[in-house]
């Protein structure tokens, strides 16, 4: 359970592997530089990054687990492998109570295959509210898209790509899979929101990774002195939250 997030995704990335719910990386918020923490860490917290709506959270993917309770005795929890049996499910249990009901020895994960390969549709100059029509769009289309993101004009110094030109803000759509199945969601979305018509930008695979690794991380907030604010909300209720948040 002390094993860092970083020497894992580097063992998972020799076999093409990964943690597919993408786990948040806090340090740019503390101390100004990347770092995952432990597998611990992430399980007692059940913190995920972008792909969470499509894969889950960690809860979502742990198998089984060993650990101390409050009275140091030894308990165990699941197993190795994926499997449905009857009773209590007390791995899903332990997953988000940081660290109140057991002190963690030991976690199993399910892992996924790296997708072969990705792209980001970036739509420039959306208000919010058009942003988040659009978003809520695509995530419930069947392009199966794995990622989503609004980053406001303020924020567009800190994403520097060579296809990235268009002021304004930023909504952002990733895609994984194959590239023909890529190529074929894009014409479908293009086809579907009239982006020609729009300030859009297909960000390659390279550029994708970097961009998603940055939200991933919450880089774009590593210089600020604000409180930062997590709300999980329906995207249905998003527009009224941020409206009712804007006079404090």
């Amino acid at each position: 359970a002390g094993t860092p997030i970083e020497l894992i995704e580097k063992e998972l990335d020799k076999n093409n592997q990964q943690l597919a719910f993408e786990p948040t990386d806090f340090g740019y918020l503390f101390s100004g530089k990347s770092n995952s923490g432990t597998i611990g860490g992430v399980v007692s917290c059940n913190f995920a990054g972008p792909r969470r709506f499509k894969v889950g959270s960690a809860r979502d993917h742990i198998l089984g687990f060993k650990g101390y309770n409050g009275k140091g005795e030894k308990i165990k929890s699941g197993g190795t492998v994926q499997k449905n049996v009857t009773g209590y499910d007390l791995s899903k249990l332990i997953v988000g109570s940081f660290g109140t009901l057991v002190v963690l020895t030991e976690t199993t994960l399910k892992v996924l295959p790296l997708e072969s390969d990705t792209k980001t549709i970036v739509i420039s100059g959306l208000p919010l509210e058009d942003s988040l029509e659009t978003m809520g769009s695509a995530l419930n289309s069947s392009n199966n898209p794995s990622g989503a993101v609004f980053y406001p004009e303020n924020f567009r110094n800190s994403f520097i790509f060579n296809d990235l030109t268009y002021p304004g803000s930023i909504t952002s759509i990733r895609l994984e899979g194959t590239s023909r199945s890529i190529d074929q969601r894009i014409k479908n979305f293009y086809n579907q929101w009239s982006l020609n018509e729009k300030k859009t930008t297909i960000l390659d695979k390279t550029q994708s990774i970097i961009f998603w690794e940055d939200t991933r991380s919450l880089k774009v907030f590593s210089n600020t002195d604000k409180s930062l604010l997590r709300v999980v909300v329906p995207p249905s209720e998003t527009t009224n939250l941020i409206s009712r948040l804007r006079p404090f």
